[in-house]
C-alpha cells in the first residue's frame, strides 16, 4: 500500500555521516533541517534523530529513509532464471552466509535490466545495527518506517524526471560526500548498472578519474546490455565546471548538471509513493506496516468489545424479561399444577396397590417352596436319553421332611438284550456323571435281575423290556 500524498511524510537522508531531514506533503517540501557537522558514529546519529521532530515540527506518522554509507556494500549476483519468490529465498541464504563473516546484515535487492540467459541482481548490504537506529527512533515516537532504501535506488527512480523518451537510457552520477555513485536507468524505473566510486568530485584529479569511469560505464552498458546512453546527468556539491570539463573527454554523450536546488528532497520524492513491499526496502518484513496492523487490531478489539457489551446487555434484558414472564405466569400455573399433582398421586396409588399384589404373589410362591430343578431335569432327560430307550413315566418329588429331590424314571428298552443293556448303561452313566449328578439307589440292572428270577422274558412284548432307575439329586 502506497503512502498517501496528502499526509505529511518525514524524509531522512544519511549521506556518509551527514543527516538531512525534509518534511514532504503533497509533493512539496514544507520543512527542512540539516544536522550540523559530521555525525560521530551511531550515537551521534541517535542524538541528531532526536532533534528532528522539534527542528522540523513534524506531526505525522510515515517516515522514509535513504542511505549512502561507507558501510553499505553493493554486490552484483548472477542467478539462473527463476521466480521472484525463489530468487528472494536464494539471496536470503546468501545474506546469512555474509552474516557469519561480517555480522548481521540488513539487505535489499534490485533486478537489473537484461539477463536473457541469467538474471543479474544488485544486492545491497548494510549492518543491521545502523538500520535499528532508525527503527528504534521511529518506535519511540510511534512513527511508521515505510522505506529504508539505498540512495542508489533513489537515483534510479529519479530518472523518471529526466528528459528521456520511452526506451532511452540515462546515466545519473551523484556526488555523495567523499564518494560518487553512478546509476544507469530509464524513465520506466529499470536499472541496468550501479557503481560506487571511492572519490568525490571536489578532489584535484577528480575530472580525469571521473571521465574514465564514465567512459567505462557507458562502454560496459553498451557491451553487456546493448544499451546506448542518451545523456549523462551529474548531481553534487562541486559541479560548477564539471560538465564542461567532462564534455571534452566523454564523446558522443551530452553531459548536463542535474538542476536541483535541494538534492535530498529530490532523492526523497520518489520514495513517498512507493509500496513498502518493494525489493529495495531494507526494513525487515515483520517491521513493515506495524502502525497499520496495530490500528486494525485496535479496530477489531473495539468491535469485539462492542459486540460483547451488546450481548451482555441483551442477556441482561432477556433475563429481566424472563423474570417478569415467570412471575406473571406462575399464578396461572398453580391450579394446573394442582390437577397434575392429583393425577400423579392417583397413578402412584395404583402402582403401590399393584406392587403390594405382586409382593403377595411372590410370598405365596416362596412359601410353596417352588424349585426350578424338576422342570430343568425333565428338559435335560428329554435331550439326553438315548434314542433306543422309551421313557413312559418320570416322577420328581421332595418329601416335606426332606431337602433332597427323589427321582424315578420308568420306561422300556429294546428286546435285544445286548442293545438294551448298552443303551441303559450309557443313560445311567449320563445321569450319574452329567449335570444331574444323580445318586442312583436302584439301577436298571436290579430290575432285570428281578425279572430273570421271576422268569419274565417279554419275548412276545412288542414294546420292549421294561426298566426302572431311581435315585436322589445331589
Amino acid at each position: 500500500m502506497a503512502i498517501h500524498f496528502s499526509k505529511p511524510v518525514l524524509g531522512l537522508v544519511l549521506v556518509r555521516g551527514t543527516l538531512h531531514a525534509r518534511v514532504l506533503q503533497g509533493g512539496d517540501v514544507v520543512a527542512t533541517w540539516d544536522a550540523p557537522g559530521p555525525l560521530a558514529g551511531l550515537d551521534g546519529l541517535r542524538e541528531a534523530l532526536e532533534q528532528v521532530p522539534e527542528q522540523t515540527g513534524f506531526r505525522g506518522e510515515s517516515v522514509v529513509v535513504a542511505i549512502a554509507s561507507s558501510q553499505m556494500e553493493h554486490q552484483m549476483v548472477k542467478l539462473p532464471p527463476m521466480r521472484e519468490r525463489d530468487m528472494e529465498a536464494f539471496l536470503s541464504r546468501k545474506v546469512r552466509h555474509f552474516a557469519v563473516e561480517s555480522g548481521r546484515q540488513a539487505w535489499s535487492w534490485h533486478v537489473l535490466h537484461g539477463g536473457r540467459i541469467e538474471h543479474q541482481v544488485a544486492l545491497h548490504l548494510i549492518p543491521l545495527s545502523l538500520i535499528h537506529v532508525f527503527l528504534d527512533f521511529c518506535r519511540s515516537r510511534n512513527y511508521q518506517v515505510d522505506q529504508v532504501v539505498p540512495l542508489a535506488s533513489t537515483l534510479a527512480w529519479s530518472a523518471r524526471s529526466l528528459p528521456l523518451q520511452k526506451g532511452q537510457w540515462g546515466l545519473v552520477a551523484a556526488e555523495l560526500g567523499s564518494a560518487t555513485t553512478i546509476v544507469v536507468a530509464n524513465p520506466e524505473g529499470s536499472m541496468a548498472l550501479v557503481r560506487e566510486l571511492s572519490f568525490g568530485l571536489a578532489e584535484s584529479d577528480a575530472s580525469d578519474r571521473f571521465s574514465k569511469e564514465l567512459n567505462r560505464s557507458i562502454l560496459f552498458a553498451k557491451q553487456q546490455f546493448g544499451i546506448t546512453i542518451s545523456g549523462v546527468w551529474i548531481s553534487g556539491v562541486s559541479l560548477q565546471d564539471t560538465p564542461t570539463l567532462l564534455s571534452k573527454s566523454v564523446a558522443d554523450v551530452p553531459i548536463s548538471p542535474l538542476p536541483v536546488a535541494d538534492p535530498p528532497a529530490f532523492w526523497l520524492r520518489p520514495l513517498v509513493g512507493l509500496d513498502p513491499d518493494i525489493h529495495d526496502n531494507m526494513v525487515p518484513r515483520p517491521m513493515r506496516r506495524l502502525n497499520e496492523r496495530r490500528r486494525h487490531l485496535e479496530t477489531i478489539f473495539v468491535v469485539v468489545l462492542a459486540v460483547h457489551l451488546f450481548l451482555f446487555a441483551t442477556i441482561l434484558g432477556l433475563k429481566a424479561l424472563g423474570d417478569d414472564t415467570r412471575s406473571t405466569v406462575s399464578g396461572a400455573h398453580v391450579a394446573e399444577n394442582m390437577v397434575s399433582l392429583r393425577e400423579e398421586k392417583d397413578t402412584l396409588d395404583l402402582r403401590l396397590a399393584r406392587i403390594a399384589e405382586f409382593r403377595t404373589q411372590a410370598h405365596g410362591i416362596e412359601s410353596g417352596r417352588w424349585d426350578p430343578k424338576p422342570g430343568w431335569l425333565l428338559g435335560w432327560v428329554g435331550a439326553n436319553i438315548p434314542d433306543e430307550l422309551r421313557l413312559d413315566a418320570m416322577v420328581v418329588d421332595r418329601p416335606e421332611d426332606s431337602v433332597s429331590w427323589q427321582v424315578r424314571l420308568q420306561g422300556t428298552s429294546p428286546r435285544e438284550a445286548v442293545a438294551a443293556s448298552k443303551a441303559l448303561r450309557e443313560f445311567q452313566k449320563r445321569l450319574e456323571h452329567g449335570p444331574p449328578r444323580l445318586a442312583v439307589s436302584r439301577s436298571w440292572e436290579e430290575q432285570w435281575h428281578s425279572n430273570l428270577r421271576t422268569g419274565a422274558t417279554w419275548d412276545n412284548d412288542t414294546l420292549g423290556k421294561p426298566f426302572v432307575i431311581e435315585g436322589v439329586l445331589r
